[in-house]
């Protein structure tokens, strides 16, 4: 399957149906990328000394910075803290935090988005 590039700049002389469909194709990509963890432009990397328990997850593009910071608990992820950076670094927004909870039998059976 080919990349359709989500096009920024206005559709010139569109209907409003031609220019909902250029949004609704470059979407429709832009969610499978972010679903199977690879966008273009964006470089991906991995925090922590435990590979199967990383720290962080960041996607760097530029200045911009995306995070995923994560905690546990008995080994499992307790919650993640969604972050971004429009300047390297230099600060970060937090977006939100995503709390894990299991069963008895450790198996995830809810997230709770806050």
């Amino acid at each position: 399957m080919s990349y359709t590039a989500i096009d920024l700049t206005l559709p010139g002389g569109d209907t409003l149906a031609a220019a909902f469909g250029k949004v609704n194709n470059g979407f429709a990509d832009s969610i499978r990328e972010v679903v199977m963890g690879a966008v273009p432009g964006w470089n991906y990397s991995r925090e922590g000394a435990d590979p199967t328990a990383p720290t962080a997850e960041v996607w760097t593009n530029g200045t911009l910075i995306l995070r995923i910071e994560y905690s546990y608990s008995s080994g499992l992820v307790a919650s993640a803290l969604y972050r971004y950076s429009l300047n390297s670094g230099g600060a970060y927004t937090n977006k939100g935090t995503l709390t894990y909870t299991y069963d008895g039998s450790d198996y995830l059976v809810s997230t709770a988005w806050s």
